[in-house]
C-alpha cells in the first residue's frame, strides 16, 4: 500500500533493494514524496484517505484507548468523521465525529470539568452535536461538550496545558492568536 500526494492509499508492486537496520531501500514503483504503509496493512483499504495528526492514547473509565484525529472519512473500513478511536479489537467513531480536520489532541485533567477529558482541536466548528465550538471541544468518553474558550478564528493548531502550583491553564493556538483557560 502506498501512500501518494493526495493521501489516498493503493496497492501498487514495489522492489526492495538494500536493507539495513532501520532502512529499506525501494528500487521501483516509488516516487519522490510517497510513503509505504507498513503497519497495520491489512486493515487498510485502497481508496483509504489517511491523514492521522494527532494520536492520544487515554482510558476514558473503559480501558485504555488510542485516539486518531486528522483528516479521514473511514479507518479499516469503518465510517468516521475525522477522529476515531481504536479499543484493542475494533476502530470506532466518536459520535458523529467533527466537521473538518482535527490538527491535535490532549488528555487534561482540568479541575472544573472533575476528571480527564480528551480535549481535540483544529479547523471544525461541529463536535458530535455541538454546534460554534470555534475549533475546540473536549470527548469525555461518550459524548462532546463545548470548552469554554475564546474563539480563536480559524484553526487551532495546538493544545498545551501549564500547572502553574496547582492551577492548571490549557492554553491554545491559532494563527490569529493565543487564548487560555485558567482552572
Amino acid at each position: 500500500m502506498v501512500d501518494p500526494a493526495d493521501n489516498t492509499t493503493e496497492r501498487r508492486e514495489i522492489a526492495i533493494g538494500t536493507r539495513r537496520p532501520g532502512v529499506v531501500e525501494v528500487t521501483k514503483g516509488l516516487a519522490a514524496g510517497e510513503q509505504v504503509i507498513t503497519d497495520g496493512t491489512l486493515k487498510v483499504r485502497p481508496g483509504s484517505t489517511v491523514s492521522v495528526r494527532a494520536i492520544q492514547a487515554w482510558n476514558d473509565g473503559t480501558g485504555e484507548r488510542l485516539y486518531i484525529g486528522g483528516e479521514f472519512t473511514s479507518v479499516a473500513g469503518v465510517p468516521v468523521s475525522n477522529v476515531a478511536v481504536w479499543d484493542g479489537l475494533a476502530w470506532s467513531g466518536l459520535s458523529s465525529g467533527t466537521n473538518n480536520n482535527v490538527e491535535s489532541m490532549l488528555v487534561a485533567d482540568l479541575p472544573e470539568y472533575q476528571r480527564p477529558h480528551l480535549f481535540v482541536s483544529g479547523s471544525f466548528n461541529i463536535a458530535g452535536s455541538k454546534t460554534g465550538v470555534g475549533g475546540i471541544a473536549r470527548w469525555n468518553g461518550s459524548d462532546w461538550l463545548r470548552v469554554k474558550f475564546p474563539d480563536l478564528g480559524s484553526i487551532v493548531h495546538d493544545l498545551e496545558v501549564l500547572d502553574q502550583g496547582g492551577r492548571a491553564t490549557l492554553v491554545a493556538g491559532g494563527w490569529e492568536g493565543i487564548a487560555q483557560l485558567t482552572a
